[in-house]
């Protein structure tokens, strides 16, 4: 959650998709896609 910056009260799934469907995108594009650091 502290990772990609959710909140307790978001909808997880929805959140997902939309992040997933950024990435697909980018991916496209031929832009690298790098997951987020690791939340101290």
């Amino acid at each position: 959650m502290q990772a990609y910056n959710f909140q307790p009260n978001d909808d997880i799934l929805e959140k997902l998709l939309i992040l997933n469907l950024e990435l697909a995108d980018k991916e496209k594009q031929g832009k690298p896609v790098i997951g987020p650091w690791s939340p101290i």
